[in-house]
């Protein structure tokens, strides 16, 4: 076939790939032998360097000698392609242009071939980069003569769509292949440009292939018109984009949802959230947001492994998903939280009892590869609006509440209230007073004694933290401390005080006895950290201080960890000399079971237990007993809170080994210590010449 100056010279306008239109010239055994150039477009120049002027009409051993020692025989592949009529996809490189090209070529008839290609060089150094442009290429190509009625379809096209050319021309080209959802936008596009609101029409939609699926193309095009207006020709290409738009999908679907659970994130939540809430105002309707923590989990975490965790929280999503009714959101918001939203909730009640079927679903036992895991959940609800003029603030009234119910032993579902918000409001002061007061040392550390039965003497000295804050004033360690080991600061705070104890240590070993111990509490928090022994032993180098004269108090909430990770750092201090003290004896998770395996030195009774031994209580035999079967582990007893003489007395008829308490006298800053080993001793009736220390 011929085509027409017309449709040449919209080609040659339109195409961004460089265009060639070209005759086979043939042997005597009618076998290509040469072809010639009889139209290019601007685009061939430039990924050729050759004109116009130097091309059109001539052939292409004229132009390029040297064409056969080529690294591709073009003679051949472009006239099987004329010859043969099969459209032909090649990515080579030319050794005569020293180039990569992309081409593709097909034949409009017999004996002629179209090659429109593309410089590909710069794509060829990075493979990557080049797929993911040379899938989004336009290179379907296809035109539509109107006044001749004619329409032609390069074979690209025909790899995209899997049509051949006459059932292409039996289907209309808007309603026949155009997804019914993007008809209208594409048809927008297509009479915005020819009636000259844009340059040329362009558009992503979906077509529907030949064997029935939709394929996302990316569409370009441009009509030519004649001098009164009319159009008589269009032409553009499409390029197959499903594949990027699977991408985005994907991308879009992961902006939007967790990647472990499936779940909706905070981005989504946040979203509906905000969608609820100005339904609510409309309706005059509540919306009730629900937070929910995993309580325990960073133990199981730490302690079983990551993929332990994560399976976990994959079986909790998929539990809490099986409560939670379509129209209601389910999401995780990150770590171990999930967040839950409610909509057209009338009262509170109703909330609860949501709250109360998530706390079911979870409470049955998780089995979790080799570990049976056993977990509860801590909830906190606010009510959109009574609870917060805001989403933003509901969302965390409703973590106000949830770190409540924790607070209050886990496993609960806590109602935001005003109170708590006030509690928050102290606590979020008191960590960044924390912080402050822990970059400019604005602690102090008090020391209380612990006398020793036997002699009366002092066996050592606990020391003891203390925070004055200008504004807050007298803040309790009670108070601060939780707080400290929640946000980590515990473990910098811990160093501060292991550091200035120890130094004080030195001075009292050397002016008052050099077999005093210095007790120091330690944070489970802090003994976790995997640097903790060798933290210990840089401070012991630095200070000079003795380790046999330091004992570190730990408490029972650290056996919730690997007992076999404890025991293994406890002999590492054991070896360096540290004594350990298991302070708080009692109240937590230990028993005499663990006592007996465990490397300590020292076992501190509870004073909670000591306060009811002038009484005949339960607690009073079970004092005695813990120190008598404490006596046979050879470990040393420490009674704390002594505060009266009967308590002390009985304590002595028990064999209780020492004591401490406000008896004795409370604790005191470094320069009163000489005095509180005064007033400790005279308790047994010592003066201050016979103390057992002398004052160098």
């Amino acid at each position: 076939m011929e085509f027409t100056d017309r449709f040449c010279q919209m080609v040659i306008e339109n195409m961004s790939n460089a265009f060639a239109y070209h005759r086979v010239i043939l042997d005597d055994c009618d076998r290509p032998v040469d072809y010639e150039y009889i139209d290019v477009n601007l685009a061939f120049e430039k990924f050729t360097g050759l004109s116009r002027e130097m091309v059109i009409g001539k052939t292409i051993r004229q132009i390029v000698p040297q064409i056969d020692k080529d690294t591709a025989n073009w003679i051949d592949f472009f006239g099987r392609v004329a010859m043969d009529g099969k459209a032909q996809v090649k990515e080579h490189y030319s050794e005569a242009f020293n180039r990569w090209y992309s081409v593709n070529a097909y034949s409009p008839a017999k004996g002629y071939f179209i090659a429109i290609f593309s410089d590909i060089t710069t794509l060829k150094m990075n493979e990557e980069i080049y797929k993911l442009i040379s899938d989004a290429t336009t290179d379907g190509i296809w035109y539509y003569d109107i006044i001749g009625n004619k329409k032609a379809f390069s074979g690209k096209w025909y790899e995209i769509t899997g049509y051949e050319t006459d059932e292409i021309g039996n289907l209309n080209l808007w309603n026949g292949i155009i997804h019914p959802d993007d008809l209208d936008r594409t048809y927008e596009a297509y009479m915005n440009h020819i009636n000259n609101r844009i340059d040329k029409f362009q558009c992503e939609c979906r077509i529907k292939t030949k064997d029935g699926i939709y394929k996302w193309v990316r569409a370009i095009g441009k009509a030519l018109f004649d001098e009164a207006g009319k159009m008589y020709m269009v032409a553009g290409a499409i390029s197959d984009i499903s594949e990027l738009k699977e991408q985005q999908a994907y991308i879009e679907y992961m902006a939007f949802h967790d990647s472990l659970t499936g779940l909706p994130n905070r981005a989504l939540f946040m979203d509906r959230l905000s969608i609820a809430a100005g339904l609510a105002e409309r309706n005059q309707r509540n919306v009730a947001v629900v937070l929910l923590d995993v309580d325990n989990f960073k133990e199981i975490n730490d302690s079983m492994g990551h993929d332990v965790g994560d399976l976990l929280l994959k079986i909790i999503a998929k539990r809490l998903a099986q409560s939670v009714r379509n129209y209601e959101t389910l999401a995780r918001l990150g770590g171990d939280e999930f967040a839950i939203l409610l909509q057209n909730i009338s009262e509170q009640e109703e909330a609860f009892e949501f709250c109360e079927r998530l706390r079911e679903a979870v409470v049955q036992p998780f089995e979790l590869y080799i570990h049976t895991v056993n977990i509860s959940i801590s909830i906190g609800i606010a009510m959109y609006p009574n609870d917060g003029k805001n989403i933003m603030e509901v969302l965390r009234n409703a973590d106000t509440a949830m770190y409540k119910a924790k607070a209050l032993g886990k496993n609960n579902t806590q109602f935001f209230s005003l109170d708590m918000k006030e509690t928050m409001i102290r606590k979020h002061l008191i960590e960044r007073k924390l912080r402050t007061a822990l970059r400019e040392q604005k602690f102090t550390l008090n020391y209380q004694p612990q006398v020793d039965l036997a002699t009366g003497k002092i066996r050592a000295i606990e020391a003891l933290i203390r925070w004055f804050d200008k504004d807050l004033g007298i803040i309790e360690p009670s108070e601060f401390i939780p707080i400290a080991e929640e946000t980590g600061l515990i473990v910098s705070i811990g160093e501060w005080v292991l550091e200035n104890a120890c130094r004080q240590g030195v001075m009292l070993n050397m002016n008052y006895h050099p077999d005093m111990f210095i007790c120091v509490n330690v944070s489970s928090v802090q003994f976790k950290q995997n640097d903790f022994s060798e933290m210990v032993k840089k401070i012991l180098d630095e200070t000079g201080f003795d380790p046999s004269h330091l004992e570190l108090e730990i408490t029972e909430s650290i056996l919730i960890d690997s007992f076999e990770k404890i025991c293994f750092i406890l002999e590492g201090l054991r070896d360096m000399g540290v004594r350990v003290s298991m302070d708080d004896f009692g109240t937590g998770y230990s028993s005499l079971n663990y006592l007996k395996n465990l490397p300590l030195n020292t076992l501190k009774i509870d004073k909670s237990f000591i306060k009811d031994v002038d009484n005949d209580t339960i607690e009073k035999e079970i004092t005695g007993s813990i120190v008598s079967l404490v006596h046979k582990l050879n470990i040393e007893v420490v009674a704390e809170g002594v505060e009266t003489k009967s308590q002390l007395d009985y304590l002595k008829g028990c064999k209780c080994d020492n004591v401490q308490g406000y008896l004795f006298g409370r604790p005191v800053p470094a320069e009163r210590i000489p005095e509180a080993i005064v007033n400790a001793s005279n308790v047994f009736g010592h003066t201050d010449g016979d103390n057992g220390y002398s004052n160098n």
